[in-house]
């Protein structure tokens, strides 16, 4: 079972249609950066998503380089 899991930073003033936004960009970024076949099979199997909080910058790139070390499609969102 496949899941993709996308982290939003917290202590950005955002409203809740930007966070939205930038949450499909981050799910649609790491899909086109990830194997074809592990998109097909996740979305063979609902396409499940976790949305899960940080509250810092530091925090979001810890997670991001422990991502990219595991050679987990990865993808950061900036403005």
């Amino acid at each position: 079972m496949f899941k993709q899991v996308i982290v939003l930073r917290t202590d950005l003033k955002m409203s809740v249609g930007k966070k939205c936004v930038q949450v499909a960009h981050a799910s649609v970024n790491a899909c086109l950066k990830a194997n074809k076949k592990i998109v097909k099979k996740w979305s063979e199997e609902g396409q499940k998503k976790v949305v899960v909080k940080v509250n810092s910058r530091r925090k979001l790139l810890k997670l991001y380089e422990k991502a990219k070390k595991k050679r987990i499609p990865c993808f950061l969102v900036s403005d």
